[in-house]
């Protein structure tokens, strides 16, 4: 329980950080390549 306390915070803490928008866009591009979406 406590690991994902931990990682739940961690993952807040690097939302605020400068690589916020890098993450997302990774995590995005990601997500559209699984699902076959990419353009």
């Amino acid at each position: 329980v406590w690991l994902v306390v931990v990682i739940a915070l961690f993952g807040f803490y690097l939302a605020d950080t400068f690589l916020a928008p890098a993450i997302e866009n990774g995590t995005r591009t990601g997500v559209e390549t699984v699902n076959g979406t990419h353009d």
